[in-house]
């Protein structure tokens, strides 16, 4: 599993790709969740995967014809405030910030 997110991450940093972040309000069991929403174009062969990423605040992208849970390769987008994470002084830092707390919180894996 680390691969493949590693991998993903890899092949996204591969391509130019233009993210947007907006504001959205999400429906749950206790009201409305408003979260920073990154928007993203799915590269060509992918779509976003809606299930995981509205359960775990993130814009997950799959190949198309797969899930989330059973995909060799999946990328995910996530807002994240700079302020909030004072110890994350370089992108490694972050990718594996990123990738720890993405495994041990991930509600649809």
């Amino acid at each position: 599993m680390i691969r493949a997110i590693v991998g993903s991450l890899c092949f996204a940093l591969a391509f130019p790709v233009a993210a947007v972040l907006e504001t959205i309000a999400i429906p749950g069991e206790g009201g409305l969740a408003v979260r920073g929403w990154p928007t993203l174009t799915p590269p060509k062969g992918w779509r976003q995967y809606l299930p995981t990423s509205f359960a775990n605040g993130v814009n997950a992208l799959v190949p198309v014809g797969q899930t989330f849970a059973y995909a060799s390769t999946v990328m995910h987008t996530k807002a994240v405030f700079k302020s909030r994470l004072p110890d994350v002084t370089s992108l490694g830092a972050m990718i594996v910030r990123d990738t720890n707390d993405f495994l041990r919180t991930c509600r649809t894996c």
